[in-house]
């Protein structure tokens, strides 16, 4: 585990990456908040892992464009808050058995979706909670919404100026 706070405002340009082994279960909350410069890494691993609010918050704020692979961790829920402000980050594979993404969760990632514009949400998730999910997100172009998902709440896509198609998977009635 990754306890609250261990790496908190670890701000050196020389913090740059850091690898999250398979064996890790939890990432505390600020657990590796303000590292400015962090692009981290996660290895494959069964056992699931919890992430907290503001886990990674302000990670990748400055620097350069990155993406994260959680494809190959179980992880149930993207808490509130868990990559709010990482304005380089332009991507996540989602993680094996998400339910929820939270709100604020990727606010002001600015170059999320840089790259291909899009964003397919995982079957599987029921809720994007709270609000401001996805604000701001200024190349988000395209949004596939899942089958599952039956709770979405105001203002997730607050601001994503270039946002012109959202798309759902649920089959017409």
């Amino acid at each position: 585990a990754v306890g609250s706070y261990a790496f908190y405002y670890c701000t050196s340009s020389n913090f740059n990456s850091i690898t999250i082994p398979a064996a890790c279960t939890s990432i505390g909350s600020y657990g590796f908040g303000y590292c400015y410069y962090l692009h981290p890494v996660f290895e494959s691993g069964s056992s699931t892992l919890t992430l907290n609010t503001y886990s990674f918050c302000y990670c990748g704020y400055n620097g350069s464009a990155f993406t994260i692979d959680l494809s190959t961790r179980k992880i149930t829920s993207i808490p509130n808050y868990c990559f709010y402000y990482c304005r380089y980050l332009n991507g996540i594979t989602w993680p094996q058995g998400l339910t929820s993404i939270g709100g604020y969760a990727f606010r002001y990632c600015f170059y999320y979706a840089a790259s291909t514009g899009t964003v397919e949400i995982p079957e599987g998730v029921t809720s994007i909670s709270s609000t401001y999910a996805f604000a701001n997100c200024l190349y988000l172009t395209a949004v596939t919404l899942p089958s599952t998902l039956t709770n979405l709440n105001n203002y997730t896509f607050y601001y994503c100026t270039r946002l012109a198609t959202i798309t759902s998977t649920r089959p017409t009635a």
